[in-house]
């Protein structure tokens, strides 16, 4: 099926040849393949024909996120090229900006971006989502239901725009299980987000968080299972296969 997928999007750019578009769906084909050297090779096509089109540069830095540079993520983030007019973008853009401030540890930094959201957007459900992971890797639980509250509220504002609220609230959950103590409960909560989610590169991020609190939590053998859906598809996925890696030590052992 990945074949046919892929297949599809070379044909799409035969077609297409002056166009950004399908050379970005053709990088982001390679991209969850792990096929990175042509992924950025897709990419540089796409901006060469487009240096404004911002979709090429947000896939640009999930393939970084995807190989564990961190930091190379980072400055793609903030590059000074980019130019947010589209709300959904801007939407995906700051969702990634947040992944990275999570991995940095920079939770003052995670707070002041979810701060920012929803100062400038009240209805904005993604601001009050992530204020509320926040809140839950602080175990500051009151104040979790609070801001899932206001999130409920903006997706009724926005007849239904953002996160999936089953999703999220099993993140939630599992953030809060986590501060609290109980990894394999977190661990649950991380997969059910996994399955509920509707973008890939968020959902391998779920199962990555699952596969560390199972991990943590001793079971070793559920790590794994966790992966699978990550390594079958990408088995160059950095995160993956460090804790896979881990994982399979641990059974050893």
């Amino acid at each position: 099926a990945w074949e046919e997928s892929l297949e599809a999007f070379q044909k799409y750019v035969f077609l297409n040849p002056d166009q950004p578009n399908p050379q970005d769906s053709l990088g982001e084909m390679y991209l969850r393949l792990g096929r990175y050297d042509e992924a950025t090779a897709a990419f540089h096509r796409a901006l060469a024909l487009d240096r404004r089109f911002n979709w090429t540069r947000m896939h640009q830095i999930m393939l970084e996120l995807e190989r564990g540079a961190v930091e190379a993520a980072a400055t793609l983030a903030e590059s000074p090229e980019v130019r947010l007019s589209d709300p959904l973008l801007k939407g995906f853009w700051d969702n990634l900006r947040f992944e990275i401030l999570m991995r940095q540890d920079d939770l003052r930094g995670e707070e002041a971006l979810a701060l920012s959201r929803t100062q400038e957007c009240e209805t904005d459900p993604r601001g009050w989502a992530q204020l509320a992971r926040i809140r839950a890797r602080e175990g500051r639980t009151a104040e979790v239901g609070q801001a899932l509250e206001r999130l409920i509220a903006a997706q009724d504002a926005t007849s239904g725009a953002g996160p999936d609220t089953t999703a999220l609230a099993h993140q939630v959950h599992g953030i809060l299980a986590s501060s609290q103590g109980h990894p394999l409960l977190a661990a649950g909560h991380y997969l059910r987000a996994a399955e509920l989610e509707r973008h890939w590169f968020v959902a391998g991020s779920l199962r990555t968080a699952a596969a560390r609190a199972y991990l943590q939590g001793n079971d070793a053998a559920s790590a794994l299972h966790a992966l699978e859906p990550i390594l079958r598809v990408n088995p160059h996925h950095a995160e993956a296969t460090a804790l896979a890696a881990r994982a399979r030590a641990a059974l050893r052992s």
